[in-house]
Order: structure tokens, then C-alpha cells, then sequence
């Protein structure tokens, strides 16, 4: 029969106490509970801190826009191809969250609970919402195919009752005649899906 003992992590004298089965078992799926909560809030953060860097990307620009004369086609395809790359890590990084969460908290619950429901409410989502589907084909677009930014229009000088914007779009007319599901999620939509605008 097999012994099972709880001991401390260390170099040193230590107080080895015996455990049953049970206990041990109890023992993995909570250490392994707490590295997959771990592994879950990291990609969160990661997440989050590519969405707070576009938006400061995007703050910045429309800083620069104001107070800055040279607006020339090399300065502004520049800002384009950066501005791609951050909707790009948004992009890449959601999904990355989305899809591992599926495969977190294996032990949590009875078998198969949390990955289960997950499924369930991600399917819900993706059935539900027209932006999540929207979001997704870009995600594919633009990790396959092509850059998820085709241009950009600033208002640098609106009237009184205007804010000032900027907004990166991709063209409607060019991702309608993408290969992936672009043609069913965009029945009825807006011209030019923007992606962040200030």
C-alpha cells in the first residue's frame, strides 16, 4: 500500500506528517486550482495591458495631431502600420484568453463542470453577440490573411458641438470579399467597423 506525507518545501529539519489518499488527492487539485487561477489572471493582465497600450497609443496621436503641422503620407502610414500592431496584440491576446480558458481548472468541480459551462457561455456569446462575431473574423483576418487597419480619419478641428476623434477603420469593401465569415456577420452592418476611437 502506498504512503503519502505533507512536508515543507525546504532545505532543513521538517515535521514530515502522514496523510491518506484522500487528503493528497484534495492536496493536487488545489495546488493545480491555484497554478491555472494563476495562469488565468496573467493572460488577463496581458489582455488588459495591450488594450491600455492601444489606448495610450491612441491618446498620444490625437495629442500629436493637434499641436503638429506635418501631416504627410509617410508620417501617417506609419501611425497606421503601429496602430495595426497594438489591434493586433488586443486582438491576439483576447483570443489566447478566450481559448484557454476552456482548458483551465481541469480539477475545479466535478469533472468537466468549469470547462463545460465555459463553453456553454463562450457558445452563447458568439451566437448572441454580432460585435463577438465581428471581433473573432477579424482576430482570423488579421492573423492569416491581413493587417486589421486599412486607414484612418482624424477630426482635428470640429465645431462647438463636435469632439475631437480619431479612428482607425478597416474597409467594409475589402473584408466582404474575405474568405473567412466576414459576409455573414456584416449583413446589415455600418460601412467601416471602427476598432478604438477617442
Amino acid at each position: 500500500m502506498d504512503s503519502y506525507f505533507l512536508r515543507a518545501m525546504h532545505i532543513g529539519p521538517q515535521n514530515v506528517i502522514p496523510i491518506s489518499l484522500e487528503r493528497h488527492t484534495d492536496h493536487v487539485r488545489a495546488r493545480q486550482c491555484l497554478i491555472d487561477a494563476g495562469d488565468f489572471e496573467r493572460r488577463y493582465e496581458l489582455l488588459l495591458g495591450n488594450f491600455l497600450a492601444f489606448e495610450d497609443f491612441c491618446a498620444y496621436w490625437q495629442l500629436r495631431s493637434n499641436v503638429e503641422t506635418d501631416h504627410s503620407y509617410e508620417r501617417w502610414a506609419g501611425v497606421i502600420l503601429e496602430a495595426g500592431r497594438h489591434i493586433l496584440n488586443v486582438l491576439a491576446s483576447g483570443r489566447t484568453y478566450v481559448d484557454q480558458v476552456v482548458r483551465d481548472f481541469k480539477l475545479f468541480g466535478s469533472e468537466g463542470e468549469f470547462n463545460g459551462r465555459a463553453r456553454e457561455l463562450m457558445s452563447t456569446a458568439y451566437d448572441l453577440s454580432k460585435d463577438y462575431r465581428l471581433v473573432n473574423e477579424l482576430r482570423n483576418r488579421a492573423q492569416h490573411r491581413a493587417l486589421p487597419v486599412d486607414g484612418m480619419e482624424s477630426n482635428n478641428r470640429p465645431s462647438a458641438a463636435e469632439a475631437q476623434t480619431m479612428m482607425f477603420y478597416c474597409d467594409k469593401a475589402k473584408i466582404s470579399t474575405d474568405r473567412g465569415g466576414f459576409k455573414k456577420v456584416l449583413h446589415g452592418s455600418p460601412g467601416s467597423p471602427d476598432k478604438k476611437e477617442r
